[in-house]
């Protein structure tokens, strides 16, 4: 996926180069004006020739209302067009536009939406592949709050986009979009009424708990040793915790409409691909469980497989053709601790830690998309329109 989407920034970039530099253009001053005149400039009705001008330079802003979905470890399908529609979320944000060329635009846009997602009603229990991410068990919600810097590109002459700004073309824009963006995360999800084996729950459960600070996956917890019957594999953990803030890359197309004088209308998708894996909280493989010593929340987090009631639930569906596949219980001594600790085969720390453990999919990063409505209010630069014969 990260292939995918440097090709499609890099074409994006490309495309933009490659029409910008067709608007070759000779700079000249008439008084305090400049004037960027083509090689061969378009006449008008009036036998005026088209010139771009600082004066046709415009500024909006606006309201964006968007769908929100996401792309991660907790989705129906582990391929990357894969989301669950039910858990389609709004997205709102409000945005400052510069026109500064016929076909280039700038847009500076604050969003705030929100992603979420859960195992048991994403994975298809009885699909062989899916049900070990339904006996996961895992959930999440995440609230982005972004920044983000694009340009826009119409897919337009610049001859017929040439004008001032209320008198805009009439006709549907096709666009595309693409830039840079931050944004602030942190995943929470709802910490479960029971612990680990005898561990004690020192917590409240069910409430909306921050999952980064915990390092669910041992995030800075240094190396153990698993035996395998033959030898000793080692595991290093990740030496530091994922950040808060992370930068995405922002690509999409879109089409725009003018309403009024003022008022443009546009509908937009546009795919965030983003250099984290964590907006779920789920990336790599499964611990030992001694890893997290007295963190008995974290532990509870990490394996979230046989909390509560879930091993009769899980029994009754295998019972009722309801669920594909019932791993065999797995039991290991804690590298750390000494415990016997108790999980499926695949789950935890079991004798083949290099084709078992794994909790998610670390080879793609989340991607999460935006679909939705811009409304455009256009601030005219200048008070007085020119006479017709000089538009």
């Amino acid at each position: 996926m990260k292939k995918i989407a440097f090709l499609l920034f890099s074409l994006f970039l490309l495309f933009a180069f490659m029409i910008g530099s067709d608007q070759q253009t000779a700079k000249a001053q008439v008084g305090k004006k400049y004037y960027y005149k083509k090689n061969t400039p378009l006449r008008g009705p009036h036998g005026h020739k088209w010139v771009w001008s600082k004066r046709r330079e415009y500024v909006s802003v606006g309201l964006n209302i968007n769908a929100m979905n996401y792309f991660g470890d907790i989705t129906p399908r582990p391929g990357f067009w894969s989301t669950d529609l039910r858990f389609t979320r709004p997205n709102i944000a409000v945005f400052v536009q510069k026109k500064w060329r016929p076909q280039f635009s700038t847009r500076l846009a604050f969003h705030w939406g929100r992603l979420l997602s859960a195992d048991t009603v994403t994975a298809d229990p009885t699909n062989s592949h899916d049900v070990y991410r339904y006996i996961r068990n895992a959930h999440f919600r995440n609230d982005i709050f972004e920044l983000s810097a694009t340009m826009q590109l119409d897919l337009m002459s610049a001859e017929r986009l040439n004008k001032e700004f209320y008198r805009r073309p009439k006709e549907f824009i096709p666009y595309l979009v693409g830039g840079v963006s931050v944004f602030y995360h942190n995943p929470k999800a709802k910490a479960p009424a029971t612990g680990i084996g005898d561990d004690p729950v020192d917590w409240e459960p069910g409430e909306w708990t921050a999952l980064r600070n915990l390092g669910t996956e041992g995030q800075g917890r240094g190396t153990y040793y698993t035996y395998n019957g033959v030898d000793v594999a080692e595991r290093n953990l990740p030496s530091k915790n994922y950040s808060a803030i992370q930068v995405a890359f922002p690509l999409g197309i879109g089409v725009r409409k003018k309403i009024s004088n003022r008022i443009d209308i546009a509908f937009e998708v546009s795919y965030r691909f983003l250099l984290t894996d964590y907006l779920d909280d789920v990336s790599k493989k499964y611990v030992d469980m001694s890893v997290f010593g007295d963190d008995n929340l974290a532990r509870a987090f990490h394996d979230r497989s046989l909390e509560d009631n879930r091993l009769l639930h899980l029994q009754q569906k295998y019972q009722q053709g309801e669920l594909a596949y019932l791993p065999n219980l797995y039991t290991y001594r804690g590298e750390r601790d000494g415990r016997e600790y108790q999980t499926f085969d695949g789950f935890g720390s079991d004798p083949y830690p290099q084709y078992w453990s794994i909790r998610g999919n670390s080879r793609d990063n989340d991607v999460y998309i935006l679909t939705g409505f811009h409304f455009i209010y256009i601030i005219p630069p200048h008070g007085v329109r020119c006479p017709v014969r000089f538009r």
